[in-house]
């Protein structure tokens, strides 16, 4: 009897072990389940996200705002479905192959993106025929600062003549003086982007081997801006070595943010620039940076980062010695500094 009595206790056991284990699974599986809905909600999510942000940068990029991008798109959806509805087999292609043909891309000029909702090249071609832009395109993945207001003041350049910059790189500082009366809107300008953090993170993206080392384009390529254009000022004052110069963008007289320092006398880029400053004290840290590795381009591939550019007030940085004073006595036909010493 005891032993048959032992027989069903051991028994219940397993089964409630099997119950236990089943249950165990069920919780598992079902856990399984809500864990894939969340992440299949989450990754959903993210991926609409990811694609809203790349088409306000394809907006951006080619100068219109969202919300005309977004119209876009859909009159170019309804447009794609209307010409489906009343195409037929006999209708071909006008080109013959319905491939159309890939249009080069300039310097800091990037193309549409086609894989974004269906957009395709040449959309904005479309939209912008008879249309000649004033300004260059702008380039993607940039901070946007609003266009300040450039107009300035006899009592703004007093106090921009007693301002310098400090631009700090991963080789060390640059302090640079600013030519507040000779270049004014530029000054304001570079003093604008400065003190708003645009060119913490940038590099030094390309040098002119003998000529200079470029910086301040988001896109680390010549054209690039902080939103927004102006006409390049008219400066009297010639780009001698260790100027600090705006750099137009390519084929424009528009300048923003891309900036240069001379490692030589840059009298050939005297079309293409605004100088409005000159280098202080470490100008061996600008020759380190156009000792880098560069590509045949001159782009560099061991890249200089800029950490931030403060402005100070120039007391602070000017050195006890002008380290130009014997190279300008030395080279007094080609300077064009008397007005901004």
């Amino acid at each position: 009897m005891a032993d048959a009595s032992r027989k069903p206790g051991a028994f219940d056991i397993m089964v409630k072990q099997l119950v236990v284990v089943f249950m165990g699974l069920l919780a598992l599986l079902l856990a399984l389940i809500i864990a894939g809905a969340i992440g299949d909600r989450y990754y959903g999510a993210q991926a609409i996200q990811r694609k809203v942000e790349l088409d306000k940068q394809e907006a951006f990029a080619n100068g219109m705002s969202y919300a005309d991008y977004v119209r876009m798109q859909e009159a170019e959806q309804e447009k794609a479905e209307g010409a489906a509805s009343q195409s037929s087999p006999q209708t071909t292609p006008a080109q013959g192959s319905g491939t159309p043909a890939a249009q080069p891309t300039q310097p800091g000029q990037q193309a549409p993106n086609t894989s974004a909702a269906g957009t395709s090249p040449s959309s904005f071609t479309n939209m912008q025929e008879g249309q000649k832009p004033s300004e260059p395109p702008l380039a993607k993945g940039q901070m946007i600062l609003p266009k300040p207001d450039l107009t300035v003041t006899p009592e703004e350049i007093a106090e921009m003549k007693n301002k310098a910059a400090v631009i700090y790189t991963t080789l060390g500082s640059i302090p640079v003086t600013l030519y507040a009366e000779g270049a004014p809107q530029t000054v304001k300008n570079f003093i604008y982007l400065a003190r708003n953090g645009f060119y913490n993170g940038l590099s030094f993206h390309r040098m002119v081997p003998g000529g200079m080392v470029e910086a301040g384009s988001p896109n680390a390529r010549r054209g690039g801006t902080a939103g927004y254009w102006f006409p390049m000022e008219p400066s009297q004052m010639n780009a001698s070595v260790g100027t600090l110069a705006m750099l137009c963008a390519p084929e424009t007289q528009m300048v923003c943010s891309e900036f240069a320092i001379f490692t030589a006398d840059g009298g050939a880029y005297a079309d293409q620039t605004t100088v409005f400053g000159r280098v202080l004290d470490r100008f061996d840290v600008a020759q380190k940076v156009a000792d880098a590795v560069c590509d045949r381009d001159g782009y560099i591939e061991d890249r200089v980062y800029i950490t931030k550019v403060d402005i100070v007030d120039k007391s602070t940085v000017t050195p006890e010695k002008n380290i130009w004073e014997d190279y300008d006595r030395q080279n007094a036909p080609l300077m064009g500094l008397e007005a901004a010493k």
